[in-house]
């Protein structure tokens, strides 16, 4: 494949300045408790285990979309890193390009898909807990 012209990095670039917006404006509206403040009033009103087991559930949602979108903004900040040095568009792994239809698809993309599916293979295998 042949590198991305201009034109492509612009588009990538906007596409990730747009989701990065998006990600900082979910995170604060969590963090702000919109929506949520009734589930504040009930934490500290909880009269059963249900109740409890609720409103704990819903801060566990909250700290886990918190994480995957703070994983996915730290992606794009590197994303937009590699636009700054002309890597972006190369696999961090091989160095050879990734395809256009794969940044199209996730233009954080920092790996090839032979690369990509390497990592998340040898990364899965070590976050398994052994079994006894």
């Amino acid at each position: 494949m042949v590198d991305l012209d201009k034109t492509q990095l612009q588009k990538f670039e906007a596409q990730l300045r747009e989701r990065q917006e998006l990600l900082w404006n979910d995170i604060a509206g969590v963090l702000k408790n919109e929506g949520h403040d009734n589930l504040v009033e009930l934490s500290g009103q909880v009269h059963d285990s249900a109740e409890e087991s609720v409103a704990d559930m819903v801060a566990d949602l909250d700290i886990a979309v918190i994480s995957r979108e703070v994983a996915e903004l730290k992606d794009i900040e590197l994303a937009l890193l590699r636009m700054r040095g002309a890597g972006y568009g190369r696999c961090i792994d091989c160095g050879d390009a990734i395809e256009i239809q794969r940044l199209e698809a996730s233009p954080a993309a920092a790996r090839c898909v032979d690369c990509q599916n390497r990592f998340e293979n040898n990364h899965s295998e070590r976050d398994q807990t052994p079994s006894m």
